[in-house]
């Protein structure tokens, strides 16, 4: 995957963030069924070095009784990563929207004087 040597640190390619959140997604609409609305409490606990040896990692879903699922995904016998989808959740008011964003003037800095 050429695409992941950009996502390098000091010559170690790890695995994105983007990669637990997706494949939780992805577990939740094949295994729970509907389509979740929130991601919450993601965690990036330790890295994940990918390497030409193959990288095993295990996922476990650990469904609540308020319909929240936990996922838990380890490498060997640490922790990557956790993070909890909430199925059917309502937009809060502290969605984050772009248009507002943009809508909003902004200062701009020099950097000059840093």
């Amino acid at each position: 995957m050429a695409y992941l040597g950009d996502h390098a640190v000091q010559d170690a390619v790890l695995l994105p963030g983007a990669f637990y959140v997706a494949t939780a997604l992805r577990l939740q609409r094949e295994f729970f069924g509907g389509s979740p609305a929130r991601v919450r409490n993601a965690v990036f606990h330790a890295p994940v070095v990918l390497s030409a040896e193959d990288t095993r990692l295990e996922v476990e879903a650990r469904p609540r009784e308020d319909g929240v699922t936990e996922y838990v995904f380890r490498e060997g016998e640490g922790q990557a990563a956790t993070l909890e989808i909430e199925p059917g959740a309502a937009a809060s008011q502290d969605t984050f929207s772009v248009d507002d964003f943009r809508a909003v003037p902004r200062e701009t800095l020099e950097s000059g004087a840093y």
